[in-house]
């Protein structure tokens, strides 16, 4: 029985195990709970012989196909995500249809012994797995190519216990408890790989024992390369400028510029908004929305509000100073040009607002195009613009009339080539449940605000989201919503 598995990684896996499709979660199953539950990937071999089968099995549970960014791809391997939606949890799949291996930023190596696995297996929690022996057969070689100069150098200066990382060490211990160096043996002969059983079980007896020295850790890494170099799918010289390439993301100063890239749909991009009244709670969502799609998927967040700049500060600081300035006793004097100054500077505000807000959109659309999800907090909707203060909207020819009109089109102009986002969620929440939420709202405005939300009727692009229930409620309706349309 599977303790805590996610009802979709159940179902999932009783599918492959009715359709007769052969399956393992092949590396790392000492987590293997973990991966179940959401909070890992889970790495399976597939055989390539049911591979339409088990496409179909994935479209039948709800998985979607995500592509990996270039450095990240390899042949026989293919990356999916799934959303439980009961929990709004979600599942990535790491699906292999060959064993291919390598060191750190590069898979170099194949090894064509998927069928040799696929025969050797055994059930855990429900799942099936490779045997112990042939699952730390497999951990030797991955764990001693992907070994990093970071960790070695940590290690020689006494900062780590072991060259290699706590997690690898935990998947050592846990096999070496269950697998005999007799099986080890046999595996290795049966496997056909041209190992050394003499090296490999020394390493591991040395591992267990806890008197593993870096020098033999390097001996073994240059025995599995030097015989398995009749594997390779790509010169080393290739393969050192592609590695090359990938470590420069993880460099502390290049990562914040140049960020790795994530995944993304294979569909392609898609845009999402959340409008509500203040205290609707959309930019706490539009934050846990975006940490639960960034977990594997390129996102971006897009504010449509007014910015907090301090160019627009110092603005609104002289438009107020100004109006203040036009009540006082001297400033009577100058009312008139007072008055018409800060018209004027606060017209070119909202134009300059509504000109950033344009630029954003563009922004959307460019990223959109190139396969990213754009979450938006608030965005510019027509339904609004008949407010006295439209939200996000034009405000020049409601705070000027026929005064301002060759400013009120400009900004309008701006506007009017604003688009709409992929599809809009409206947070309708009663007016005396905002003011619960959110202490300090001024009475009038609150009423305003919220009318005109809770006006909006819904569309093909515009979802109704009944904000008044609990907070997890609500977000968990969006999540499903939104995976919808993934």
């Amino acid at each position: 029985m599977i303790v805590k598995t996610l009802g979709l990684s159940s179902d999932f896996f009783a599918r492959l195990r009715n359709k007769g499709i052969p399956y393992c979660h092949w590396k790392s199953n000492h987590h293997l709970e973990e991966g179940l539950i959401g909070n890992t990937d889970l790495d399976l071999l597939i055989c390539q012989d049911h591979k339409e089968q088990f496409q179909k099995a994935l479209s039948r549970s709800g998985f979607k196909r995500i592509i990996a960014s270039t450095p990240k791809q390899y042949p026989g391997m293919e990356d999916y995500l799934g959303c439980d939606l009961p929990t709004g949890r979600l599942i990535h799949l790491h699906v292999h249809y060959k064993l291919i291996l390598g060191q750190k930023y590069i898979k170099n190596h194949h090894l064509p012994i998927e069928h040799f696995v696929l025969e050797n297996l055994e059930v855990k929690k429900g799942i099936f797995v490779p045997k112990k022996e042939i699952e730390l057969f497999l951990l030797c070689i991955r764990a001693t190519m992907k070994l990093g100069m970071k960790e070695v150098v940590q290690y020689f200066f006494g900062r780590l216990n072991s060259p290699f990382p706590e997690a690898i060490l935990q998947e050592f211990r846990s096999l070496l408890d269950n697998a005999k160096p007799d099986d080890l043996r046999r595996v290795i002969h049966e496997s056909g790989l041209p190992v050394s059983q003499r090296r490999l079980i020394r390493f591991t007896e040395k591992l267990r024992h806890d008197r593993l020295t870096l020098l033999e850790v390097f001996a073994l890494r240059h025995h599995l390369f030097k015989v398995l170099r009749s594997f390779r799918r790509r010169h080393p010289i290739h393969c050192f400028a592609e590695g090359f390439f990938g470590r420069l993301h993880v460099l502390p100063g290049i990562k914040r510029v140049w960020p790795p890239p994530r995944k993304r749909l294979q569909k392609g991009g898609i845009s999402f908004a959340l409008v509500g009244a203040d205290g609707s709670g959309k930019s706490t969502l539009v934050k846990e929305l975006h940490g639960w799609l960034s977990w594997k998927l390129e996102v971006r967040r897009l504010y449509f509000g007014i910015p907090k700049t301090i160019g627009l500060r110092l603005a609104n600081g002289i438009v107020l100073s100004l109006r203040h300035f036009s009540k006082m006793p001297l400033g009577k004097v100058f009312k008139t040009e007072s008055v018409i100054l800060a018209r004027d500077i606060s017209a070119l505000r909202w134009i300059w607002i509504a000109r950033k807000r344009m630029h954003y959109f563009f922004r959307l659309y460019k990223d959109v195009t190139r396969g990213r999800i754009i979450l938006a907090d608030r965005f510019p909707m027509t339904q609004f613009r008949d407010m006295a203060k439209p939200m996000d909207g034009p405000r020049i020819r409601k705070e000027r009339g026929g005064a301002g009109n060759r400013l009120s089109k400009r900004e309008e102009s701006y506007y009017n080539r604003i688009g709409k986002p992929d599809r809009i969620f409206v947070l309708q929440v009663d007016t005396e449940q905002l003011r619960r939420r959110k202490r300090g709202l001024d009475i009038g405005t609150c009423v305003v605000k919220a009318g005109a939300v809770n006006s909006v009727r819904g569309s093909a692009d515009i979802c109704l989201i009944n904000a008044n229930r609990p907070y997890p409620e609500v977000l968990l309706d969006l999540k499903r919503a939104i995976w919808e349309l993934l």
